[in-house]
C-alpha cells in the first residue's frame, strides 16, 4: 500500500471514529450507546494496527491488543451487567434539542478545522485533515458529557474522548511504550469498573440516572 492510499485509509478510520462520536449524541438507549462505543473502539483498533504495521511500531500493536481486550470485550460486559436491570423505556434527554445539538456539533467541527489547531496538524505525516478530525472527535465527545443528562451517556462520553486522544497521539507519532500503554489501559479498566458500580448505586438510591433530577445527594 502506497503512502497516499494509507493516508486515505487512516482518514476513513478517523472519520468513522468521529461519526460514531456524533451517533453517541443521537442514541436514546443505553444498550445502543454501548454498542456504538464498542464500534468506535474497533475503528480505533484498526487505526492503531494500520499505523503499527506500516511504521513497524510494536507499541501501537500492543496498544491495539490491549484496547481490544479492555474496550471491546471487558467494557461492554461490565456496562451491560450494570444496566441490565434498568428500564430503557425511561429515557434521559439532553439539555439541547436534537437539531440544536447537531448545530453545535457542526460548530465544533468547524472549530476543529480552524487555524488554531494548524500547528499541531502539521506534525502529522498522514495529512492535516486526519488531525483536525481527531480534534473534532475529542471535543464532540466532551460536548456529550455536557449536553446529555444521563449518567451512562456522560461516562461513555469520557471514554469516547479517551479514544479520540489515543487516536490523536498515534496520528501525530507519540511513542507508545509498554509501561505507558499498560498504565493507560489499567486506568481505563478501573474507570469502567468504578463507573459501573457508580451507575448501580445511583440508580438503586435515586431510581433514576437523570442528572437533572438528582439535584442533591443526601444520605
Amino acid at each position: 500500500m502506497n503512502t497516499v492510499d494509507f493516508a486515505q485509509l487512516l482518514l476513513v478510520l478517523e472519520s468513522l471514529i468521529f461519526l460514531l462520536a456524533v451517533f453517541l449524541h443521537l442514541s436514546k438507549k443505553n444498550k445502543t450507546l454501548i454498542v456504538i462505543y464498542s464500534l468506535q473502539s474497533l475503528a480505533l483498533i484498526a487505526l492503531l494496527v494500520g499505523i503499527g504495521i506500516v511504521e513497524d511500531a510494536q507499541g501501537l500493536l500492543l496498544a491495539a491488543g490491549l484496547t481490544f481486550v479492555t474496550k471491546v470485550v471487558l467494557a461492554p460486559i461490565i456496562f451491560t451487567r450494570a444496566i441490565k436491570h434498568l428500564d430503557d423505556r425511561i429515557l434521559t434527554g439532553s439539555y439541547l434539542s436534537t437539531p440544536l445539538t447537531l448545530i453545535v456539533v457542526l460548530i465544533l467541527l468547524l472549530l476543529a478545522y480552524s487555524d488554531a489547531f494548524a500547528p499541531l496538524a502539521a506534525l502529522s505525516a498522514h495529512g492535516s485533515d486526519i488531525v483536525h478530525l481527531a480534534f473534532a472527535g475529542i471535543i464532540v465527545s466532551l460536548f456529550l458529557t455536557i449536553n446529555r443528562k444521563g449518567i451512562v451517556h456522560q461516562i461513555i462520553g469520557v471514554l469516547s474522548m479517551e479514544n479520540g486522544i489515543v487516536a490523536l497521539a498515534s496520528i501525530i507519532g507519540l511513542e507508545h511504550t509498554f509501561a505507558i500503554e499498560l498504565g493507560i489501559i489499567f486506568d481505563v479498566l478501573m474507570w469502567t469498573v468504578g463507573a459501573a458500580v457508580f451507575i448501580a448505586l445511583i440508580h438503586r438510591h435515586f431510581g433514576t440516572l437523570d442528572t437533572s433530577v438528582i439535584k442533591d445527594l443526601r444520605d
